[in-house]
């Protein structure tokens, strides 16, 4: 009986590594496909919010130039601005400020007397001279999150006069990035430089704002460095992929 068990052992044996072979090299094939799924996923939505910001530099480009805007036209720069806001619910405020960061006119929430002289959108607008997007900020009129573009006002000698902002509702970063269609029971999450979750869905009201910046997932992703798959912790506890870039 025991040699009879041992030649049945002996003769399933192959069989069975065999299948825990093909079975293991599934389970990689699988883990392969998954990634490039997100991977693709994760570029299409990278590249809807990259159409956003881009279409906002060309709107912004534009509206520098109107007579009003670049003359401050203190009446006429807030009428022109209110046309542009008009229609769009995202918009919460687009203001034009001053070398000293003082705002001069503008449409939406905002008040006269709101100072940007030391907001990161306005410096490196002024500074450098140069379309600039800022980090999440929680804005003090709308008591929104916020993201700001910022487009510098030249004079015809190509100096800068002041700026032209524009703060956005965050919210629209998260309705843009899902239209990428993610595939049933992912989540995508846009995080800034700063490890601030600036767009997410679904659920958004629940994690836009949040730092996730010492989350093992972040430092999986500083490590990778460049655009790939990374897999570790994310922030909801769950073992999940991300695209880094």
């Amino acid at each position: 009986r025991f040699r009879l068990m041992l030649l049945v052992i002996l003769t399933l044996a192959p069989a069975f590594a065999l299948a825990m072979r093909s079975a293991s090299e599934q389970r990689r094939l699988a883990s392969i496909q998954a990634q490039e799924n997100a991977l693709r996923t994760a570029r299409a939505a990278a590249g809807r919010l990259e159409q956003f910001i881009a279409a906002q530099r060309e709107l912004l480009a534009i509206v520098a130039q109107l007579p009003a805007v670049r003359d401050r036209d203190l009446s006429g720069c807030s009428v022109s601005l209110q046309r542009v806001v008009r229609g769009d619910a995202w918009y919460v405020g687009m203001m034009v400020a001053d070398p000293r960061g003082n705002v001069v006119c503008g449409a939406g929430q905002y008040s006269s007397g709101m100072q940007f002289s030391n907001h990161p959108a306005f410096r490196e607008a002024f500074d450098l001279q140069r379309f600039s997007v800022s980090d999440y900020r929680i804005g003090p009129v709308s008591g929104k999150g916020l993201i700001t573009f910022g487009q510098p006002i030249v004079d015809e000698a190509g100096r800068v006069q002041a700026v032209l902002l524009c703060t956005y509702d965050v919210h629209a970063l998260s309705d843009i990035a899902a239209q990428a269609l993610l595939p049933e029971g992912s989540t995508l999450d846009a995080i800034d430089r700063h490890g601030t979750i600036i767009a997410r869905y679904p659920d958004p009201d629940a994690w836009l704002g949040r730092s996730v910046a010492a989350s093992p997932i972040m430092e999986a992703i500083r490590a990778r460095q460049g655009e790939g798959v990374v897999e570790a912790v994310g922030e909801d506890g769950l073992h999940d992929g991300r695209r880094c870039n």
